[in-house]
């Protein structure tokens, strides 16, 4: 296989425009995220409804549930995200 090919760094598109994929910023964010929470499994979706349900919790009465939505909505993706940004290839 072409070696410069081996050693390209993904990349996406958001909105046609690329963008490198900084695979180890997101290795780095596990582990400091691992001090502090389980990040096997269903760790960041358990981690980010816990911070939804504070959110939702915490609002002053006067809070709509139309203000909560949009980081609502947000931390639900981002859960969903990180638990599928990486599958285990088994045993190394």
């Amino acid at each position: 296989m072409n070696e410069s090919l081996d050693n390209a760094q993904p990349t996406i598109k958001i909105n046609g425009v690329l963008h490198a994929v900084n695979i180890k910023e997101y290795e780095t964010f596990v582990e400091e995220c691992q001090v502090f929470m389980d990040v096997e499994g269903n760790g960041f979706e358990v981690m980010t409804q816990i911070i939804s349900d504070q959110l939702v919790e915490c609002a002053s009465p006067q809070t709509t549930i139309e203000e909560l939505r949009p980081q609502l909505k947000f931390l639900k993706e981002l859960g969903l995200l990180l638990s599928g940004l990486t599958t285990p290839l088994g045993d190394n």
